[in-house]
């Protein structure tokens, strides 16, 4: 720094996600031990966006290249090397301005964290350079960048000459060309993370393919090629099918293939967990007609109309162009809303599927009274990416414990899993400490609220999760009570139950209702991508980092306009929605349910509507009587 003489020591943040870091102001502080911990966080920083831009375009390899990630990997290492010079003068133990020592070691690191940014700054020019060169921003990025490869050269000179200087007087006197390079100095960082191409690009969109010239014909294109050069398609077929998947390998970004599973070891698992679920369920039973806390409380039953664009369809990788993201399509459907524990908003969507599609019933032949009629079944909750429960083992230990009456039994069942339940029951309470900000109820009404389904599910050969994303901004409107009052664990569970679906009712129906008075509810319907080996299909709790594969809207989900939130309940005498019988299972076979704990689901959902069906004197239909009606 060159703005004043006396003690200095930069400050380096991240200025926006994974782009850069920038130098943000010089000036010290008193405390050393605010300074130490201040330098632990900066270092944090300085590390995590190099790696977060590496893993941006490690995600997108098939259309970088690999000697482009090697060269970002290289770049991202040196910038992160270069990062505990920045604290050389804080190790210092005299911080003295006129010490010749103390000067050469504080701007010799300086220097060296600046020509660390010179050329990460210029790599990411550089990778922009070739996913977006006809991006909106580009030329002012290329100009930011240049201004602040050329300032830093200027600085870094005239660092060298104030050293070499340094005997003849002080090195480093105040001035105001130097003051006014320090100024645009910061100005051309800031103008980076303004203009920064990487704004506009999405790893997965079309048009930036197109950019790097990669050709979007179909696979049976691609096909139909290669036979032409194989002599009029007499060639190999098996050859002709290897071209084919390398030129798609190399033209499309990765994606991470689903594994055989153990069928026979997933359903024993699933089985027992229901056997558990179920020990669970009658040990704490409401009563008949009462509220069943875990399955939540219906607020609307509505008529809906799911679309899948063809702009989504076309920027999947063809071999995932399955199922529903086959082709563009129109589906009626009906969504529920309701809420569960906490409050928590739930949607579930029941599209109905045309005969030319192959449900999971048609190639199992049915069986535990999962499908009523050629339904598929979406089921969403609120914030909800990755899933608390861990996984279905897991999930068996706690329930097989708390329904065990000798204390001696169940510290035998739960000490295997100790670590793994406490983990569970952290990641549940977090999982509502996000939805409550701070411990309040969230200001957000039911259709601006993000729905996600937590668990991978098939796509074609590969696999994803889907979530809902709104279009629209929809605000409560009405306080709610803290998560402190909503869960508060010294209320007996029917009175809390009680209270929390008066809260449900009172905060949402009535904005809802409101809104579709004279508006449409839309959703964006996206989809992320398993594209890396650290996007796990088995565990649930396990993050998919939306930097190497970001939800990629494929359709729209449209509430229409001029309904009754209760109006389908209410025509099918149903109050209670015990008819809508939800199963991840009731589902295509191309989107079949992934990992042991979408198979426990699909036996405890089953279990959990015989029980309370059984409870309610409500009989099983055949038929969805929503979307037959």
């Amino acid at each position: 720094g060159l703005s004043k003489t006396g003690p200095r020591r930069e400050k380096i943040v991240t200025t926006y996600r994974y782009y850069h870091v920038s130098v943000l102001f010089h000036g010290g502080l008193s405390n050393d031990l605010i300074m130490e911990y201040g330098w632990l966080f900066v270092l944090s920083c300085w590390l995590w966006s190099a790696w977060l831009f590496y893993a941006r375009v490690r995600g997108c390899v098939a259309i970088f290249g690999n000697r482009s990630v090697a060269l970002v990997k290289i770049s991202a290492a040196v910038f992160a090397l270069a990062a505990p010079g920045l604290v050389m003068n804080f190790l210092t133990d005299h911080m003295d301005a006129a010490d010749p020592g103390f000067i050469n070691v504080s701007v010799v690191s300086f220097d060296a964290a600046t020509v660390a940014m010179m050329q990460f700054f210029f790599v990411q020019w550089y990778i922009g350079s070739r996913c977006m060169p006809s991006g909106s921003n580009f030329v002012a990025f290329t100009a930011s960048v240049s201004a602040f490869l050329a300032i830093s050269l200027v600085k870094i000179v005239d660092h060298a000459q104030a050293l070499k200087n340094q005997a003849e007087g002080p090195a480093f006197e105040w001035c105001a060309w130097r003051q006014a390079l320090d100024v645009a100095w910061y100005l051309s960082i800031i103008l980076i993370d303004r203009t920064h191409v990487m704004r506009e690009y999405a790893p997965l969109a079309e048009q930036h393919c197109q950019d790097i010239d990669i050709d979007l014909m179909s696979a049976e294109a691609k096909t139909e090629r290669v036979h032409l050069a194989t002599e009029g398609g007499d060639g190999d077929r098996e050859a002709v099918d290897a071209v084919t998947d390398e030129m798609l390998e190399n033209e499309w970004v990765p994606f991470v293939k689903c594994p055989d599973e153990d069928v026979a070891a997933n359903e024993k698992l699933g089985k027992a967990v229901a056997d558990a679920f179920e020990g669970a369920f009658r040990r704490v039973a409401c009563p008949v007609g009462g509220p069943d806390v875990d399955q939540g409380w219906t607020l609307g039953v509505l008529r809906a109309t799911l679309e899948i664009d063809e702009d989504g369809i076309c920027a999947l990788h063809p071999q995932l162009r399955a199922g529903f993201f086959k082709m563009p399509r129109k589906y009626p459907a009906i969504i529920r809303v309701h809420c569960t524990d906490a409050c928590v908003a739930r949607m579930s969507i029941r599209v109905e599927v045309p005969d030319d599609m192959v449900l999971i019933t048609d190639e199992d032949g049915g069986g535990d009274g999962i499908a009523y009629g050629r339904h598929a079944d979406f089921m969403m909750a609120e914030n909800l990416k990755e899933f608390w429960g861990v996984h279905a083992n897991v999930i068996k230990a706690l329930l097989e414990t708390l329904n065990e009456q000798s204390g001696w039994k169940r510290l035998g069942i739960a000490l295997p899993w100790f670590f793994q339940i406490v983990r569970l029951v952290a990641l549940r309470s977090l999982y509502a400490r996000s939805i409550f900000k701070g411990g309040q109820a969230p200001i957000t009404g039911l259709w601006g609220k993000e729905y996600y389904g937590g668990l991978p599910f098939r796509l074609g050969p590969g696999a994803c999760k889907w979530g809902l994303l709104p279009r629209q901004h929809h605000p409560c409107g009405m306080a709610g009570n803290p998560l402190s009052v909503l869960d508060d664990q010294s209320m007996p569970e029917l009175e809390r139950s009680e209270m929390q679906r008066g809260e449900s009712t009172s905060r949402y129906v009535a904005g809802a209702q409101e809104w579709l008075k004279e508006k449409n509810a839309v959703f964006d319907f996206a989809i992320q991508v398993a594209t890396d080996q650290e996007h796990d299909l088995v565990n649930g709790e396990a993050v998919w980092n939306e930097d190497l594969s970001p939800y990629l809207p494929v359709g729209r989900l449209t509430i229409h306009k001029g309904q009754q939130l209760m109006a389908l309940l209410r025509d099918q005498e149903d109050k209670n929605g015990e008819h809508l019988r939800f199963n991840v299972w009731n589902q295509l076979s191309a989107h079949r349910p992934v990992g042991p704990t979408n198979w426990a689901r699909k036996h405890v959902y089953a279990r959990r509507q015989d029980l309370r069906a059984h409870m309610n004197g409500v009989s099983k239909p055949t038929l969805c009587p929503f979307l037959t009606a």
